[in-house]
């Protein structure tokens, strides 16, 4: 959640720029040819300003994915270890320094992918409110007063988010750069996904606790509703989310951060620098368990 304080570096050396590092779930790194890469390039200011953003070829010497499976038995996810990977000087992102600039771009964007993502994603069948009404009837539950209720707020949460989702993309197409209410779509479409995946395992009863998708019907509830979970994960997490509504939305004070100005090497983090009796003890290189 603090982002900023991330600890992977990046240092010059002539004409290359030398990673080392480490980063967990990154998310189909397995698959891809490129990624995005933030590093810290600048110990000496404070941990927003010493950000640079590279394209980082995945095939590079020093690169090590390594897929994490899930619950749901998949590996979407991964951790990437960086060895002393060099990345060619053209391959920084906007200018070195202004990373930080670049990320909160890229993330307000990859919120409005996942936020007005309608049917598609993990939870596209979820949020298919005709087949859970489907499901209610099938297990002789639409008349129960609480399922209708329930049943009734999933329905007002999807088509309140169609609405949130159509003037996100009007103001998108309109070439408006996104704002908070990318965050608020995020935020919304996460809590109404995992709204709709318990509803469906609570309909689905005992034939949704099976685990895997060709188990048939009730896995195939089980598999989508373990799927949703991380709505509230990917492209920051819903804590973040609402600060930022809060924030920039509502004009609420900002949360209070006391290293925000300190210098990133005068943090008591690890492992990229130790304060020990007044020394800097440099790392040396990623730690793997």
């Amino acid at each position: 959640s603090d982002l900023a304080g991330l600890q992977t570096r990046a240092e010059r050396d002539g004409d290359v720029w030398v990673v080392n590092g480490q980063k967990v779930w990154t998310s189909g790194a397995h698959r891809a040819d490129r990624g995005v890469l933030l590093a810290r390039t600048n110990p000496d200011v404070p941990k927003h300003e010493g950000l640079t953003m590279f394209i980082l070829d995945m095939q590079a010497p020093g690169v090590t994915v390594r897929p994490l499976r899930q619950i749901t038995g998949e590996t979407h996810f991964n951790e990437v270890f960086l060895d002393d990977v060099r990345i060619p000087l053209d391959q920084v992102v906007g200018e070195v320094g202004q990373g930080w600039k670049c990320s909160t771009a890229l993330l307000m964007n990859e919120r409005v992918t996942i936020g007005t993502a309608v049917g598609g994603g993990p939870s596209g069948e979820v949020e298919n409110f005709d087949r859970l009404l489907e499901l209610a009837r099938e297990r002789s539950l639409d008349s129960d007063p609480v399922v209708r209720q329930e049943l009734a707020d999933v329905y007002i949460r999807q088509r309140s988010l169609r609405f949130l989702r159509q003037r996100t993309q009007a103001a998108t197409r309109a070439g408006r750069a996104p704002g908070p209410t990318a965050s608020v779509a995020k935020l919304a479409t996460a809590e109404t996904s995992q709204r709709s995946g318990n509803l469906a395992m609570g309909l689905a009863g005992a034939g949704g606790q099976a685990w895997l998708p060709q188990l048939g019907e009730g896995g195939r509830w089980c598999h989508l509703a373990l799927t949703t979970r991380s709505r509230s994960i990917g492209g920051g997490t819903s804590e973040i989310q609402r600060n930022i509504i809060g924030e920039r939305a509502l004009g609420l004070p900002r949360e209070p951060d006391p290293s925000r100005n300190t210098p990133f090497r005068d943090l008591l983090v690890n492992p990229l620098a130790r304060r020990v009796e007044g020394h800097t003890l440099a790392d040396d290189g990623p730690t793997r368990h």
